[in-house]
């Protein structure tokens, strides 16, 4: 299955922020912002959600 340009978009926003070797650990961590789910587990819930919380951290500078 190929992965869509959103989930693309979403990984390379993670490693731009921590760097490839952490990226993995913070897809497979239970987060906060996610309600203790693993932002994966979060994509499958709701994508659009993870997906905004990425882009809000990656084009703000981060913050609530």
């Amino acid at each position: 299955m190929e992965k869509s340009k959103k989930m693309v978009h979403s990984e390379l926003i993670v490693e731009a922020i921590l760097g490839e070797k952490l990226a993995l650990t913070w897809w497979q961590s239970p987060n906060a912002a996610f309600n203790m789910m693993t932002p994966i587990e979060a994509w499958k819930d709701n994508e659009d959600f993870v997906y905004n919380y990425l882009c809000h951290h990656a084009y703000s500078g981060g913050g609530s």
